[in-house]
């Protein structure tokens, strides 16, 4: 049965981007708080799926965890099997640098676009928000109506480090997503935003979340994770 047109719509206090998946707008949890989820999905979920789109082709200098000699960020730190836990681990264990921001930043993306969402998400998000966040990095926690699931991966995705020092970070990430609606496999969607870090305690915390640049300027500028879950 076709669907309504599925739109993408700017930030409205969402932990991340802000999507219609079928007939639905699905506020991805999370990591979506505020952002724009910029995303071309199928405008019918009967349609056979979309190949995935492609976040960027690896190239002989990106084939190793360096670039340059630089370090690249974890794209699966905390693994993916349970992503409470991954969000605690990343925060724990991800190092107050580049990459240790982009590796946070990709955890958070992961667990907060998770639909169904995680069993207890909000009083974890009280754990990693900063103090002070914005409504935008808070969010909203309600559970979107519909029979949903959706999954972020950042197997090809991409990071760009805006600005840095031992207090905050700029980060901006782009992932691929895939998931179903209503039982029917929907068109793979790309999720990007950038994200203020703070360094509260040796640990990254969220600021706020935006959806400040486009999905080309990251795939032009932005640096391939390591792995990817």
């Amino acid at each position: 049965m076709g669907a309504e047109q599925p739109t993408a719509r700017p930030p409205e206090g969402r932990r991340w981007p802000v999507v219609v998946l079928a007939v639905a707008v699905v506020v991805l949890l999370g990591v979506t708080l505020g952002l724009l989820l910029n995303r071309q999905p199928s405008t019918d979920v009967t349609q056979p799926p979309a190949p995935p789109p492609t976040l960027g082709t690896p190239d002989t200098s990106q084939d190793d965890a360096t670039v340059t000699g630089v370090a690249r960020a974890d794209g699966c730190l905390g693994g993916d099997d349970d992503l409470n836990q991954a969000l605690l681990t990343a925060q724990e264990q991800a190092p107050i640098s580049e990459t240790g921001a982009a590796a946070f930043a990709a955890t958070w993306v992961r667990w907060g676009n998770k639909l169904p969402r995680p069993e207890g998400e909000a009083a974890l998000l009280e754990e990693v928000l900063a103090p002070g966040a914005t409504d935008a990095a808070r969010g909203d926690t309600e559970e979107p109506e519909g029979d949903f699931t959706l999954d972020a991966n950042f197997a090809g995705g991409r990071y760009y480090v805006e600005s840095f020092d031992s207090d905050q970070a700029v980060v901006t990430v782009l992932s691929g997503g895939s998931g179903t609606a209503n039982g029917a496999t929907s068109a793979p969607v790309e999720l990007w935003g950038t994200y203020t870090l703070t360094s509260v305690n040796g640990r990254w915390h969220v600021q706020d979340a935006t959806a400040a640049r486009s999905v080309e300027d990251i795939r032009s500028l932005g640096v391939l994770y390591v792995g990817g879950c």
